[in-house]
């Protein structure tokens, strides 16, 4: 692949010459269908604020659907807390071609670079990276680099056009449409319109173990209790490409601000959805422990409230969202402050 990764250098130092974050915003979004699989991404230009010079290509619906909440939660009236907004964004799938300082590079990307015989300076340097749920960041692997080529290509040839005038990047008809690309039967890429998928990410809310509920429900109420759910941005892990991220589960007593349990989950041993459906059961587990099972619920976080909806419903315990609480904020700093020591 010594030749790909030469290509994928090239095209990056190309986009990197004509600035494209100079007049296209990270919300003109451009479809992608991919020549061989069909699979859809959806290329957006970041850097029109002078920061993180990149270009992203979120990778299917859900990718896409995370991408909408985030940049639509404003004007929908939904609240977002940060622990929601680094969630939504680090657990998107995507593909990052972006342009850092040599310090930001593990030491394989500089091995790369120094193979292909290149060259960089200050905040030229090319970095790319695959997202995916619970894990760091880490490199691309063989189809990772095709679908970067395909995608810095596309931008390439749509991005000067857009600047010139001579297309547009959406369009109104009965439905709101973005432009494509696509190659058609004679191997020609050509623009094409889409329907605009708007639908925005839902969180879920797992079902929960019914005999931990019933367990639960034989315990006498304690009192109400405050939980948070939260991916902390400290990669975990010896290796580039083998790092996880830590979520940390936190419960605290509202009335005296004591910690009843915390548990940290990663997906070195289950899946990401197996990660997210063992939230309620961790819970439950833990309240069998304590003895007792709370007579209301508290959170800071969409998804944290969403995560605890089966549960409540189940055990008959209202949930509240409030913007701050203050002994679970005390709590969060004090468990992140011990576990980034």
């Amino acid at each position: 692949m010594s030749s790909e990764c030469s290509r994928l250098y090239d095209l990056a130092d190309e986009l990197n010459c004509l600035g494209p974050w100079k007049w296209m915003d990270e919300v003109q979004l451009i479809a992608l269908r991919h020549p061989a699989s069909g699979e859809m991404a959806y290329l957006s230009v970041m850097g029109a604020a002078g920061e993180h010079r990149s270009l992203t290509l979120y990778l299917g619906d859900e990718a896409l659907h995370r991408f909408n909440l985030i940049n639509e939660a404003e004007f929908m009236d939904i609240k977002l807390s940060e622990a929601d907004l680094t969630g939504l964004i680090l657990e998107a799938r995507q593909l990052q071609v972006s342009f850092e300082t040599r310090r930001t590079l593990e030491k394989a990307d500089l091995d790369q670079i120094k193979k292909l015989g290149r060259k960089y300076r200050g905040e030229e340097w090319p970095m790319f990276r695959s997202f995916r749920p619970g894990r760091a960041p880490g490199p691309v692997d063989d189809l990772e680099i095709d679908w970067l080529i395909h995608g810095l290509t596309q931008i390439l040839d749509v991005a000067p056009r857009l600047a010139s005038g001579a297309v547009e990047d959406s369009r109104r008809t009965p439905r709101f449409q973005i432009l494509g690309r696509e190659r058609d039967t004679s191997g020609q890429w050509r623009d094409f319109w889409i329907n605009f998928d708007d639908s925005l990410h839902d969180f879920p809310s797992p079902e929960c173990d019914s005999e931990l509920i019933r367990s639960v429900l034989a315990l006498p109420k304690r009192g109400e209790l405050q939980v948070a759910f939260e991916l902390l941005p400290a990669p975990i892990g010896p290796r580039f490409g083998e790092r996880t991220f830590p979520y940390m589960l936190l419960c605290v007593d509202s009335a005296s601000g004591s910690i009843i349990g915390m548990e940290m989950l990663t997906v070195e041993d289950s899946s990401f959805p197996e990660l997210i459906a063992r939230v309620p059961n961790t819970l439950l587990r833990l309240w069998e422990r304590t003895g007792a099972r709370p007579s209301a619920l508290r959170a800071t976080s969409l998804r944290t409230c969403l995560l605890l909806g089966e549960l409540a419903e189940a055990l008959e315990t209202p949930v509240y969202r409030h913007d701050n609480l203050p002994a679970l904020d005390a709590a969060l700093r004090s468990m992140k402050q011990a576990f980034l020591r």
